[in-house]
């Protein structure tokens, strides 16, 4: 039986199951990046690693909300961010298979949904946010620069 870390990111509760995760930090200072596209918070530094930190609810087309103190770091092959959420829930099993989401997030999120206590939560895939991550790259135009 597989397990998922539950989270929120604005309005929507969302999931990553934890092979795809690293660790979850708490009260670190991340440092602003000036000029960085919309969703780039900033810079954090993580066991020696500086990495991006990048708020969840932009990626998925939500309002952000107040985040909670800890950043959830993802660590998969070429893919190594912190992400800033709404809320850090805790573990919940993925005991039935996730269903295919019909209709798609923003940003060409499909995922797949799965009932928890706190209601449905759509299952994120890594690989999916690095294409979104690099999608948001390529379409940023970095201010003051030409």
């Amino acid at each position: 039986m597989s397990q998922a870390l539950l989270l929120s990111a604005g309005r929507r509760l969302v999931g990553f199951e934890l092979g795809q995760l690293g660790e979850i930090v708490q009260d670190r200072r991340v440092q602003a990046l000036p000029m960085a596209p919309p969703g780039f918070i900033g810079a954090v530094s993580v066991q020696g690693e500086v990495l991006p930190v990048i708020e969840l609810a932009t990626l998925l087309g939500e309002q952000p909300t107040v985040h909670d103190r800890r950043l959830v770091v993802v660590s998969a092959p070429q893919l190594a961010v912190a992400l800033a959420v709404g809320a850090v829930h805790g573990l919940c099993s993925l005991t039935l298979a996730a269903q295919p989401l019909a209709g798609t997030l923003a940003g060409n999120w499909e995922g797949r949904v799965f009932p928890t206590t706190r209601g449905i939560a759509v299952l994120l895939d890594v690989a999916r946010l690095r294409r979104s991550l690099d999608e948001c790259l390529a379409a940023a135009t970095w201010r003051g620069r030409a």
